[in-house]
């Protein structure tokens, strides 16, 4: 049995929560993530412009993030 899968991703440098991560002034990106019930309309989009509609930064509302501690470097 062979899995194949992909992880397609999006800007997002101008995203509420996701700009805030990454090195600072490189580009931004943050998996394009599906809503709940449009798997298969993704699956069966047979044009790159209907796929295309799926290519965007999910809400910031949907996200949680917590705070953690930086590393502090060795003196």
């Amino acid at each position: 049995m062979i899995v194949r899968f992909c992880l397609l991703t999006v800007n997002a440098n101008s995203h509420a929560l996701m700009h805030r991560y990454g090195q600072p002034g490189s580009e931004k990106r943050m998996l394009a993530i599906l809503n709940e019930g449009s798997y298969g309309a993704w699956l069966n989009a047979a044009q790159p412009e209907k796929a295309r509609e799926f290519m965007r930064a999910y809400p910031a509302e949907g996200h949680t993030a917590n705070p953690i501690e930086k590393k502090r470097s060795a003196a």
